[in-house]
């Protein structure tokens, strides 16, 4: 459907990544995730589905269509340039596109309740923070209410966490910790502290 296909002028996807507008993905287009993810979930008999969202705002569609529909949610008269609003309206458009990442999880979500209603849905991104905003157009406030189980992040930095729990809802979250590495050393130091690093984590996200 090269038709619907992302554009963006600035920061074209690789050509080994075909991208949909999400415009089009969520709207005449929706079948194709509809019949794909739908097949998928009765051949797996699955007990849960995990969403990974992490979606560079900056790098989604800039198409007229999208840009419109962004201008006049801000109630602008004339449609912008990708680069006017890369230069001008940054922060509005990482917003816009954490809210299209919403709607595209409600449609994640609607067809698992359809084709398996007993799993659970998850969903993976970045901590809470304005830098995952910007490179992975993370909110977590938009998830809470949507997903069963949150799984966020790598590494431990208490407030980070904090805050990412705060935007959840106060909800249990997995948390992630990397286990290896490429130095016989420290994978032999940390397999050796699994237990304990695991469990620090556990306690971290409640």
């Amino acid at each position: 459907h090269p038709e619907a296909a992302l554009a963006n002028e600035l920061h074209p996807p690789p050509p080994w990544r075909p991208a949909l507008c999400p415009l089009q993905f969520l709207g005449p287009c929706s079948f194709l995730a509809r019949d794909t993810l739908s097949g998928y979930f009765k051949e797996r008999l699955i007990d849960m589905a995990c969403y990974d969202l992490e979606e560079e705002p900056l790098a989604s569609c800039f198409c007229a269509a999208c840009r419109a529909d962004f201008c006049r949610g801000l109630g602008l008269s004339s449609p912008l340039s990708q680069r006017e609003i890369a230069e001008r309206r940054e922060g509005d458009w990482v917003a816009y596109r954490t809210r299209t990442h919403r709607k595209v999880l409600e449609l994640f979500r609607a067809i698992l309740r359809e084709t398996a209603p007993g799993a659970k849905l998850s969903v993976y991104s970045a901590y809470e923070s304005d830098v995952a905003a910007l490179s992975s157009g993370t909110s977590w406030s938009l998830y809470h209410d949507l997903v069963d189980v949150g799984m966020a992040g790598y590494g431990r930095s208490p407030s980070i966490i904090a805050r990412t729990r705060a935007a959840f809802g106060a909800r249990p979250l997995v948390l992630g910790e990397p286990l290896d590495c490429d130095l016989f050393a420290g994978v032999y130091v940390r397999q050796q502290a699994r237990k304990p690093i695991l469990w620090r984590r556990v306690v971290d996200g409640g």
